[in-house]
């Protein structure tokens, strides 16, 4: 009978373990999925930067006009 106490002990330790584990990802995953949202609002400007097209500083180059 003691036995059975240990082994009812360990699988109700090891649930109580399981399930904060499984409720401290939760709470990551929210926390990241704001951090997202936050980024996403914050960086708008430089996301557009980066995605729109890049024109050369002086205007388009000429193929004749470039040192061989």
């Amino acid at each position: 009978m003691l036995y059975l106490g240990y082994v009812q002990l360990g699988t109700s330790i090891s649930l109580l373990v399981g399930f904060c584990i499984n409720k401290i990802n939760i709470i990551l995953k929210s926390g990241w999925r704001n951090k997202k949202v936050q980024n996403k609002t914050i960086m708008a400007n430089d996301i557009k930067y980066v995605l729109s097209p890049l024109l050369p500083p002086f205007g388009e180059f000429n193929v004749p006009d470039l040192p061989l």
